[in-house]
């Protein structure tokens, strides 16, 4: 991608106009993702800052191999001002492009106007020590100035994981292109910087700190003013009052609503601005694989096993354990829709008592590396907050095509249903089950994904009362923490009504 072409996309992305300051920056050169690519780190998305110099701040966000950098600080007269460009990667690791100024844009309760000026103060390189710490250095036409900076803590000393389902970044209203919101989530605690413009035109900026509850929260904006400007040697800022209170409700993980200080309520959605290295669209970045962690509803914690499938289903057993999910208490089958690092769905919970629930879940991830968000059962109180990684590919190759040879044999299992009995799988796919009242038999074989994992779909050769109905889901086998070789079994019945999870392990 030439320095032209990123300049196009990144304008275009805003849907700012022609004649604005041109991009700076010149070619990409690695892919995307979280670790070491060619040399370079992968920054964490959140807010920066200098602890040496508070009440300044930067913006960070990287997609594909552009990092958006927002900087939020002061003008030499001391009012806030915030300036905004994207950093393309450099072959040497780093990422570099312009910082420009606008002006003449909305005012945060008037009525839509888009800048009307620009011009570019600064040439801004940022290099990375890891994906949380770095330097910024500053070419300014006054000189030049190198800061040390380091992801922002919105509580404790280090940056937490977000736990709710919503993406955190660059946020904004398509409709009213020239302003924005940049959104840091970390656990349950949001903070949100608002970039627009003052009566006057000139660029200005909010910061509102708030608790999420159902993907939504209310908080105040704040205003500051005196601190220190780009250039300028460090002061201190001070609080400029409130112009009100706002309202962010999260729809999905990329769509929400923001009720302004005025009561008007404006549509938001993530802003999309680069594509992934090697072209095509973020959107389809699909989450799959297997993860584990724990699903929190208040202060009752249960473990989690879960496997996302190619076709955006999600099996999730839950349940208890020392370290990590041996006691099953229920099952969770989602279907819904992933990409761009969102998934959203409406979600079955078969608690292990023959009986079923129905709700929703929306979730944030990182394909194979990380899965956050919430579950919301209907008619249940609170939602379950869901934290998950994905498990190292040394336990589990999702992308090795499934062999039967992997799992024929006898697995001893315990169920959702809290028995205990024992599958058999032949090398032809042939499978049973033995319960200590039920036997069903069927098959098992090799999703047709080319994946590791299993289709199995099984009856009832002599029906009962409380064992008559087919059942048919998905199975994968994974290694734990200790090296024994786990078979994950994961069933339900064509209503929906009826189902779990086996554990097999030998």
């Amino acid at each position: 991608m030439t320095k032209s072409g990123l300049c196009v996309r990144w304008l275009a992305a805003l849907s700012l106009f022609l004649g604005l300051a041109a991009c700076g920056g010149s070619e990409g050169s690695s892919g995307p993702g979280l670790v070491l690519k060619d040399g370079g780190l992968e920054p964490q998305t959140g807010v920066w800052w200098n602890p040496a110099e508070s009440g300044s701040g930067f913006a960070v966000e990287l997609q594909g191999d552009i990092v958006s950098l927002g900087a939020y600080m002061y003008e030499a007269d001391g009012k806030a001002a915030w300036y905004v460009g994207p950093l393309p990667r450099q072959s040497d690791g780093s990422y570099r492009g312009n910082l420009t100024r606008y002006a003449g844009g909305q005012t945060l309760t008037g009525t839509y106007r888009a800048p009307s000026s620009s011009s570019t103060v600064a040439t801004v390189t940022f290099t990375l020590s890891s994906t949380t710490a770095g330097s910024l250095r500053f070419d300014t036409a006054t000189g030049q100035r190198t800061v040390p900076v380091q992801r922002f803590a919105l509580s404790g000393s280090v940056a937490s994981p977000s736990s709710v389902g919503l993406q955190g970044g660059l946020w904004w209203n398509e409709a009213e292109s020239g302003r924005g919101f940049f959104l840091d989530i970390q656990g349950t605690t949001a903070a949100m910087s608002s970039y627009m413009y003052d009566a006057t035109g000139q660029p200005t900026w909010y910061l509102a700190v708030g608790t999420m509850t159902n993907l939504s929260f209310t908080a105040a904006l704040q205003s500051y003013q005196g601190g220190q400007a780009l250039g300028g040697t460090y002061r201190a800022p001070q609080g400029a009052g409130s112009p009100g209170t706002i309202t962010f409700r999260g729809i999905t993980g990329t769509t929400a609503e923001l009720t302004l200080p005025d009561g008007r309520v404006i549509p938001l959605k993530r802003l999309v601005f680069a594509t992934p290295a090697g072209g095509g669209s973020t959107s389809t970045l699909k989450l799959d694989g297997a993860y584990e962690g724990t699903v929190v509803n208040g202060t009752d914690p249960v473990k989690v096993t879960a496997l996302a499938l190619e076709n955006d289903e999600i099996w999730l057993a839950y349940g208890t354990g020392a370290t990590s999910l041996t006691l099953l208490e229920g099952t969770v089958v989602a279907s819904g829709s992933s990409g761009n690092g969102s998934y959203s769905g409406s979600v079955l919970d078969l608690p292990g008592d023959e009986h079923s629930n129905t709700g929703s879940v929306t979730a944030t991830y990182v394909n194979r590396s990380s899965l956050n968000g919430q579950i919301l059962i209907t008619g249940q109180t609170g939602a379950g907050v869901l934290s998950a990684t994905g498990v190292p590919v040394a336990r589990y190759n999702y992308d090795q095509a499934a062999s039967l040879a992997t799992i024929s044999g006898g697995w001893p299992f315990t169920s959702t249903l809290g028995e205990s009995g024992t599958l058999t799988v032949a090398a032809d796919g042939a499978t049973t089950v033995v319960l200590p009242n039920c036997t069903l038999v069927g098959t098992i074989v090799p999703r047709p994904s080319g994946k590791n994992v299993f289709n199995i779909s099984l009856t009832v050769p002599n029906p009962t009362e409380h064992c008559s109905l087919p059942l048919s889901g998905v199975a994968y086998s994974t290694l734990d923490t200790s090296g024994n070789t786990l078979l994950w079994v994961g069933l339900k019945n064509a209503a929906q009504s009826e189902g779990g999870t086996l554990r097999g392990q030998r």
